[in-house]
């Protein structure tokens, strides 16, 4: 590419930024490359902390993508959401801007796992190898359990998290209303796994209930 247009510049921007495959991460046939993502690590992309992503993943739009795409995993997202959840204020050319991106991601996650559809974009991925999914998974188990079988689900959906949601993308449109959702069902959690321990005659979690009330004093449900 020679940059003498704006495409240009482009296409010269995504060659300058190559970012390589992770080794574990070998070509496979498209078909299986969802298990090879899970195989590597059962709950990648991770948003319940910072992103977390390939090797190599950089630059606060392209770990915005990736964490966009991610929280509709397997789901079609549209070109008009994803330029309005990583621009506070669009560029002119924001559908060739939104590309050169996603041809960045590509060469970082393996390109068969972000498929172009009409009008937008799916990362390609089983949903329950993200993180808050899989946190969902378990709360929505540990609900119809016995107190007991209960309480140890809900201290492994909640090991899950690694700080709060969308922690180093939280400046991006999108994940401003995303991060305080799943924060808050975070919290709820917190507080239901303290009251069930306390029924269960077992000492609550006082350090995650410390830090939980610290982030959110008047939030009246952990204070009780």
């Amino acid at each position: 590419a020679t940059p003498d247009s704006y495409d240009g510049l482009l296409a010269l921007s995504e060659d300058l930024n190559h970012l390589p495959l992770r080794a574990d991460w070998p070509y496979v046939e498209p078909g299986a490359l969802p298990e090879i993502w899970a195989e590597a690590d059962p709950h990648r992309p991770v948003v319940a902390g910072p992103v977390d992503g390939p090797d190599g993943l950089s630059g606060l739009r392209l770990r915005g993508l990736l964490a966009r795409l991610a929280l509709d995993a397997g789901r079609p997202v549209s070109t008009a959401a994803l330029v309005d959840g990583l621009w506070e204020t669009p560029p002119d050319n924001a559908a060739n801007a939104l590309q050169a991106l996603v041809s960045r991601l590509r060469r970082s996650v393996a390109g068969e796992l972000v498929v172009t559809e009409p009008g937008g974009y799916r990362l390609a991925v089983d949903p329950g190898c993200v993180d808050v999914t899989a946190f969902d998974a378990l709360v929505t188990e540990a609900r119809s359990a016995s107190p007991a079988t209960a309480h140890g689900l809900l201290g492994e959906a909640l090991a899950l998290w690694r700080g709060p949601a969308l922690a180093d993308v939280v400046e991006l449109p999108f994940a401003r209303p995303a991060a305080a959702r799943l924060d808050g069902r975070r919290a709820d959690v917190v507080d239901e796994r303290a009251r069930l321990a306390l029924r269960l005659g077992l000492v609550p979690d006082v350090e995650a209930l410390d830090a939980q009330l610290a982030a959110a004093p008047l939030r009246e449900t952990t204070a009780a």
